[in-house]
């Protein structure tokens, strides 16, 4: 009898699905190294690409050109914006408990799209205020420049990264709840009409 529960008891837990991940962690944390790697490795060597897109969409401001030492901090702000972005879907999937792949890519593209909304604003933030200094009428000629480190161009990837991750988890906890509730109000005899 005994045998025969064990045996039901093991077909149970067989019919279960099994999170891979739940069972094996260091898979999850070796991809999530590796992904983490290959980002730093897109901002290392995206960097000059985006300062001169950066420097090019920004209409006719003159930008002086920073220190050294600026220029690398700079390009160490842009390359941990890369770097979180993997660390903040762990976080995301550890916190809400995802297994669904399409959540997983919902939140990293909510992270990028919310990164580069923030860029362009601050670009067209510093164009307008361009525009305002030109306008200020003076009895001789003044030069208005910008300095590279003023511009905050990278700070506002970083910041655009975390409030993309946080409004797609946001988005998924909500969504995932609502299911929950129609799920848990629906009979499972009955389809749930869309």
């Amino acid at each position: 009898m005994s045998k025969q529960k064990n045996q039901k008891a093991k077909n149970n837990n067989a019919s279960q699905p099994v999170d891979v991940f739940e069972a094996s962690p260091w898979k999850l944390y070796l991809q999530v190294t590796l992904f983490t790697l290959g980002l730093g490795l897109v901002g290392v060597v995206s960097y000059p690409f985006f300062t001169a897109l950066s420097i090019k969409m920004l209409n006719k401001v003159e930008i002086v050109n920073a220190q050294v030492d600026t220029k690398f901090n700079l390009q160490m702000l842009y390359i941990a914006a890369f770097v979180l972005v993997p660390l903040m879907t762990f976080a995301s999937q550890k916190l809400l408990k995802l297994t669904s792949i399409a959540q997983k890519i919902f939140i990293i593209v909510s992270v990028f799209v919310s990164g580069i909304i923030f860029w362009m604003l601050q670009i067209s933030s510093l164009n307008q205020q361009y525009q305002q200094m030109l306008k200020i009428k003076t009895p001789f000629p003044m030069k208005y420049t910008f300095a590279l480190e003023s511009l905050f161009l990278e700070f506002n990837l970083l910041v655009g990264f975390i409030v993309g991750a946080i409004v797609g988890t946001i988005l998924i906890y909500r969504f995932n709840k609502r299911l929950m509730n129609v799920a848990s109000v629906v009979p499972k005899n009955q389809k749930v009409k869309r």
